[in-house]
């Protein structure tokens, strides 16, 4: 095997360039100089001090960067939650919004109720005044006829029977007037309470209806 190959020797200057440049150089400040490792050492001590720079700003980006992109998230965070805030804030202002056409609506009929109920009250006391006043023409009729003494006038019988009737269904009116008087005007008392509960505010007119 070995005689296939043909061996042939190195030129002289074959590390011409090289690593041998340095070695072979002598130094007059130096005589004791050992193949540039002193430069070579000097070269490693800049070297290194610049890589140390290089990273340490490296870190310190790298530490700015993490405390930017912490930053980030937590305004990332804090967006979502005002948006999912926002949106929260926005359904409640719709029920809101909601509630509050329906109160308008319950003020206005409440208002609309009250001023019913004192209608309605106008009504009873008129109707009792008119009640009083028939009472007092039935007992004008009732001491005319005391004082007639007409035979024909034959008290349980013919007209004086009737008048009769008519007297003891107007008492029965009468008895009547004190109790719904309490109860409307109680009613009066408590429509006001819910109206003024409500607002107190004067009654829309009816062309400001809600609908």
């Amino acid at each position: 095997m070995l005689t296939k190959h043909k061996y042939q020797n190195l030129p002289q200057n074959w590390d011409e360039g090289r690593i041998s440049d340095c070695c072979t150089s002598g130094s007059q400040n130096d005589p004791c100089g050992d193949c540039c490792y002193d430069s070579w050492q000097e070269e490693l001590k800049q070297v290194t001090k610049k890589f140390d720079q290089v990273n340490e700003d490296s870190q310190q980006l790298s530490n700015r960067l993490g405390f930017l992109s912490d930053r980030r998230n937590r305004y990332k965070t804090w967006k979502d939650e005002l948006a999912k805030g926002e949106e929260l804030a926005r359904a409640i202002c719709y029920q809101l919004e909601i509630i509050a056409g329906q109160s308008q609506k319950i003020w206005y009929n409440s208002c609309k109720a009250a001023e019913a109920i004192r209608i309605l009250f106008c009504m009873i006391r008129d109707f009792y005044f008119q009640v009083d006043y028939l009472k007092k023409r039935f007992d004008e009729l009732q001491s005319c006829i005391s004082h007639n003494h007409d035979p024909s006038l034959v008290k349980g019988k013919g007209i004086l029977k009737c008048l009769d009737d008519y007297g003891t269904k107007l008492d029965g009116v009468i008895k009547s007037r004190d109790l719904l008087i309490a109860a409307v005007l109680d009613a009066v008392r408590l429509s006001e309470l819910i109206r003024n509960g409500i607002s107190t505010q004067a009654c829309p007119c009816g062309d400001q209806q809600i609908t």
